[in-house]
């Protein structure tokens, strides 16, 4: 009688570990990149926010001329914390006019986060009665 050789059929148990090895450290690393592709897209909408807040803010007082320092702050639904300063330009290109006009800064800061705090800060210049 004819000695039938055995030929292998399938995988062993080592090539499929490997290759669930392979297939782990692959999908590891794509993963990781959806995740700081998301974290980046999530904090760019939020500078996105931080700073249409800011906007805002300075549109608020923009319509008045200013009637002196002024120191305001609050915070939005959406969690944005934002405070305005208005003071004398610490070095004044020019003094006030006949008017009683002199140049103020502006100065609005939208700060949002607890575990990594952020932050944008917008500064203009308006004109201020003394």
């Amino acid at each position: 009688m004819p000695v039938r050789r055995r030929t292998a059929r399938g995988f062993t148990m080592l090539e499929v570990l490997i290759a669930f090895a392979i297939l782990a450290v692959s999908l590891a690393a794509v993963f990781g990149v959806f995740s700081d592709s998301l974290r980046a897209a999530r904090l760019g909408e939020d500078y996105a926010h931080a700073t249409a807040v800011a906007w805002s803010r300075l549109a608020a007082i923009d319509g008045d001329v200013l009637a002196g320092p002024l120191a305001d702050g609050g915070e939005t639904e959406a969690g944005f914390r934002w405070e305005v300063t208005v003071a004398e330009m610490p070095d004044p290109p020019m003094s006030a006019g006949p008017d009683g006009l002199l140049p103020a800064e502006v100065k609005i800061t939208v700060s949002w986060g607890t575990v990594s705090p952020r932050s944008v800060e917008l500064v203009a210049y308006r004109a201020m009665q003394r």
